[in-house]
């Protein structure tokens, strides 16, 4: 029984930890399509910036996330 008992809370523990390496996909964040500054305006290269991609920025690099801003 005792052997039992710890093939299960190996077993339960490697999925555990294997369900902290999957890989998400990246998160898509869409903004005002009309330049609003400060809010968003894109840059010379088309790159949008602002207030509010500095915020999405900043919330992405807290939580340790892939974003995509379209």
């Amino acid at each position: 029984m005792k052997t039992v008992l710890k093939t299960f809370a190996a077993a339960l523990l490697l999925g555990v930890a294997a369900m902290g390496v999957a890989k998400a996909d990246p998160v898509k964040i869409g903004v005002a399509a009309e330049p609003y500054p400060p809010f968003t305006s894109p840059d010379a290269s088309g790159k949008w910036v602002g207030w509010e991609i500095d915020f999405i920025d900043a919330v992405c690099a807290e939580e340790k996330l892939d974003c995509v801003i379209t």
